[in-house]
Protein backbone atom coordinates (compact mmCIF):
# COMPACT_ATOMS: atom_id res chain seq x y z
CA UNK A 1 0.00 0.00 0.00
CA UNK A 2 2.75 2.64 0.75
CA UNK A 3 4.30 1.61 -2.29
CA UNK A 4 1.58 2.72 -4.18
CA UNK A 5 2.11 6.34 -2.25
CA UNK A 6 5.86 6.46 -3.41
CA UNK A 7 5.47 8.43 -6.90
CA UNK A 8 2.33 10.47 -5.35
CA UNK A 9 4.51 11.85 -2.15
CA UNK A 10 7.59 12.05 -4.00
CA UNK A 11 5.99 14.60 -6.45
CA UNK A 12 4.12 16.41 -3.47
CA UNK A 13 7.34 17.32 -1.97
CA UNK A 14 8.93 18.34 -5.15
CA UNK A 15 5.86 20.70 -5.67
CA UNK A 16 6.56 21.48 -1.91
CA UNK A 17 10.34 22.19 -2.30
CA UNK A 18 9.45 24.37 -5.35
CA UNK A 19 6.60 26.22 -3.75
CA UNK A 20 9.12 26.86 -0.83
CA UNK A 21 11.51 27.63 -3.35
CA UNK A 22 9.93 30.30 -5.23
CA UNK A 23 8.89 32.02 -2.36
CA UNK A 24 12.22 32.57 -1.13
CA UNK A 25 13.18 33.89 -4.16
CA UNK A 26 10.38 36.48 -4.36
CA UNK A 27 11.51 37.14 -0.61
CA UNK A 28 15.12 37.70 -1.96
CA UNK A 29 14.61 39.80 -5.24
CA UNK A 30 12.05 42.27 -2.93
CA UNK A 31 14.89 42.66 -1.20
CA UNK A 32 17.15 43.43 -3.36
CA UNK A 33 14.79 45.05 -6.16
CA UNK A 34 14.22 48.76 -6.24
CA UNK A 35 10.72 49.15 -4.18
CA UNK A 36 12.18 46.32 -1.85
CA UNK A 37 14.67 48.54 -1.03
CA UNK A 38 13.48 51.69 -0.90
CA UNK A 39 10.42 50.03 1.17
CA UNK A 40 13.10 49.01 3.77
CA UNK A 41 14.72 52.37 3.80
CA UNK A 42 10.58 54.37 4.18
CA UNK A 43 10.01 51.71 7.19
CA UNK A 44 13.84 52.29 8.78
CA UNK A 45 13.13 55.87 8.47
CA UNK A 46 9.83 55.62 10.32
CA UNK A 47 10.93 54.00 13.22
CA UNK A 48 13.65 56.92 13.61
CA UNK A 49 10.92 58.90 13.11
CA UNK A 50 9.06 57.58 16.02
CA UNK A 51 12.42 57.02 18.07
CA UNK A 52 13.27 60.68 17.69
CA UNK A 53 9.91 61.91 18.61
CA UNK A 54 10.10 59.55 22.16
CA UNK A 55 13.57 61.26 22.52
CA UNK A 56 12.66 64.54 22.31
CA UNK A 57 9.80 63.66 24.60
CA UNK A 58 12.14 62.27 27.30
CA UNK A 59 14.04 65.37 27.20
CA UNK A 60 10.90 67.18 28.15
CA UNK A 61 9.90 64.75 30.86
CA UNK A 62 13.20 64.84 32.00
CA UNK A 63 13.46 68.79 32.21
CA UNK A 64 9.63 68.32 33.75
CA UNK A 65 10.32 66.20 36.29
CA UNK A 66 13.38 68.62 37.58
CA UNK A 67 11.26 71.64 37.63
CA UNK A 68 8.51 69.49 39.78
CA UNK A 69 11.93 68.50 42.06
CA UNK A 70 12.79 72.19 42.17
CA UNK A 71 9.66 73.36 43.03
CA UNK A 72 9.33 70.92 46.00
CA UNK A 73 12.74 71.92 47.34
CA UNK A 74 11.82 75.14 47.51
CA UNK A 75 8.76 74.22 49.25
CA UNK A 76 10.98 72.66 51.63
CA UNK A 77 13.19 75.42 52.20
CA UNK A 78 10.80 77.76 52.50
CA UNK A 79 8.88 76.04 55.67
CA UNK A 80 10.11 75.96 59.34
CA UNK A 81 12.35 73.18 60.10
CA UNK A 82 10.46 71.35 62.83
CA UNK A 83 7.11 72.13 62.22
CA UNK A 84 4.00 70.26 60.64
CA UNK A 85 4.38 72.08 57.29
CA UNK A 86 8.06 71.35 56.96
CA UNK A 87 7.46 67.48 57.98
CA UNK A 88 4.95 67.57 55.21
CA UNK A 89 6.89 69.22 52.39
CA UNK A 90 10.05 66.92 53.53
CA UNK A 91 7.75 63.89 52.72
CA UNK A 92 6.59 65.90 49.27
CA UNK A 93 10.48 66.30 48.55
CA UNK A 94 11.31 62.49 49.66
CA UNK A 95 8.67 60.93 47.38
CA UNK A 96 9.44 63.21 44.19
CA UNK A 97 13.16 61.94 44.53
CA UNK A 98 11.78 58.06 44.79
CA UNK A 99 9.71 58.87 41.86
CA UNK A 100 12.62 60.40 40.08
CA UNK A 101 14.62 57.51 40.85
CA UNK A 102 11.70 54.70 39.95
CA UNK A 103 11.94 56.98 36.15
CA UNK A 104 15.58 57.14 35.99
CA UNK A 105 17.43 54.65 38.00
CA UNK A 106 20.67 55.79 37.07
CA UNK A 107 20.34 58.77 38.88
CA UNK A 108 20.97 56.25 41.72
CA UNK A 109 24.24 56.88 41.73
CA UNK A 110 23.29 60.80 42.58
CA UNK A 111 21.61 60.89 45.71
CA UNK A 112 21.91 61.45 48.90
CA UNK A 113 20.61 62.25 52.09
CA UNK A 114 21.17 65.95 53.77
CA UNK A 115 22.23 65.40 57.19
CA UNK A 116 20.55 68.15 58.71
CA UNK A 117 16.96 68.18 56.85
CA UNK A 118 17.18 64.60 56.12
CA UNK A 119 15.74 65.28 52.41
CA UNK A 120 17.07 63.28 49.73
CA UNK A 121 18.95 65.07 47.21
CA UNK A 122 19.90 64.96 43.61
CA UNK A 123 23.48 66.43 42.57
CA UNK A 124 23.96 68.74 40.04
CA UNK A 125 26.23 66.32 38.46
CA UNK A 126 23.63 63.68 38.14
CA UNK A 127 20.79 66.15 36.74
CA UNK A 128 23.60 67.00 34.18
CA UNK A 129 24.24 63.83 33.53
CA UNK A 130 20.85 62.70 32.86
CA UNK A 131 20.53 65.94 30.58
CA UNK A 132 23.14 65.26 28.58
CA UNK A 133 22.06 61.58 28.29
CA UNK A 134 18.82 62.26 26.92
CA UNK A 135 20.17 65.30 24.55
CA UNK A 136 22.52 62.54 23.26
CA UNK A 137 20.16 60.34 22.13
CA UNK A 138 18.48 62.59 20.29
CA UNK A 139 21.56 63.69 18.27
CA UNK A 140 22.16 60.18 17.73
CA UNK A 141 18.52 59.52 16.31
CA UNK A 142 18.51 62.59 14.40
CA UNK A 143 21.40 61.66 12.76
CA UNK A 144 20.54 58.10 11.97
CA UNK A 145 17.53 59.74 10.26
CA UNK A 146 19.81 62.13 8.33
CA UNK A 147 21.72 58.89 6.83
CA UNK A 148 18.48 57.28 5.76
CA UNK A 149 17.11 60.00 3.94
CA UNK A 150 20.17 60.78 2.26
CA UNK A 151 20.38 56.73 1.34
CA UNK A 152 16.80 57.18 0.30
CA UNK A 153 17.71 60.01 -1.99
CA UNK A 154 20.96 58.56 -3.30
CA UNK A 155 18.56 54.89 -4.03
CA UNK A 156 16.37 57.53 -6.21
CA UNK A 157 18.91 59.19 -7.83
CA UNK A 158 21.03 55.45 -8.43
CA UNK A 159 17.43 54.76 -9.94
CA UNK A 160 16.76 57.62 -12.06
CA UNK A 161 20.02 57.11 -13.69
CA UNK A 162 19.56 53.74 -14.38
CA UNK A 163 15.79 54.58 -15.74
CA UNK A 164 17.39 57.42 -18.10
CA UNK A 165 20.17 55.28 -19.29
CA UNK A 166 17.88 52.35 -19.92
CA UNK A 167 15.77 55.12 -21.56
CA UNK A 168 18.55 56.29 -24.01
CA UNK A 169 19.89 53.07 -24.65
CA UNK A 170 16.57 51.97 -26.04
CA UNK A 171 16.01 55.38 -27.97
CA UNK A 172 19.40 54.54 -29.58
CA UNK A 173 18.53 51.10 -30.51
CA UNK A 174 15.35 52.72 -31.95
CA UNK A 175 17.17 55.08 -33.87
CA UNK A 176 19.63 52.73 -34.91
CA UNK A 177 16.63 49.98 -36.09
CA UNK A 178 14.90 53.29 -37.69
CA UNK A 179 17.71 54.25 -40.08
CA UNK A 180 18.46 50.82 -41.18
CA UNK A 181 14.67 50.88 -42.03
CA UNK A 182 14.82 53.70 -43.70
CA UNK A 183 18.26 52.86 -45.75
CA UNK A 184 16.71 49.48 -46.91
CA UNK A 185 13.79 50.72 -48.28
Amino acid sequence: MLAAYGPIAAIVLVVGALVVGLVALKKHSDEVSYEGRLKKLNEEIKTLQENLQNAKQEVENISSSFDEYDSVVEKLNSCTQGTKEWAEQLTEVNNTVLDLLSKYPELNHYVERNEKTGALEISAEGRKKLKEQSEQEVLTTQSQLVNKNRETRELEIDEKTSTDVTSTVEQQIFAKYAAQLENST
